[in-house]
């Protein structure tokens, strides 16, 4: 599937190459507003903890720097509220990864 916004969605060009793709087209619809705050989270957790507390050379030591802090930090160690307190990878390990019910929600329900 190929979502698009409106304007897009009435190209022509756009049209034949999702034809030429195979690609079954859909309209955009409303979503939960609370379906990004996961990820805006985490984005501003690595930018917090990482990413303006260090002086990249250049893009591929922040990206090596970024992957590090992710995989030996993040997933690892770093404890999560939303997952009881414990790290992602403890979260897996206990055989909880896809029990979402388990998982304290927050914001508006």
């Amino acid at each position: 599937m190929l979502e698009m916004s409106s304007r897009r969605w009435r190209s022509l060009d756009c049209l034949r190459r999702a034809y030429a793709l195979h690609c079954e087209l859909i309209q955009p619809q409303a979503t939960n507003c609370w379906d990004n705050a996961v990820m805006e989270r985490f984005f501003l957790n690595l930018k917090m903890e990482r990413v303006w507390r260090r002086d990249y050379a250049n893009s591929e030591e922040a990206r090596a720097d970024i992957a590090d802090y992710i995989v030996g930090f993040y997933n690892s160690e770093r404890l999560h509220s939303t997952l009881g307190y414990r790290s992602p990878n403890d979260f897996r390990a206990t055989g909880n990864g896809c029990l979402s019910s388990e998982i304290p929600h927050r914001g508006v329900h």
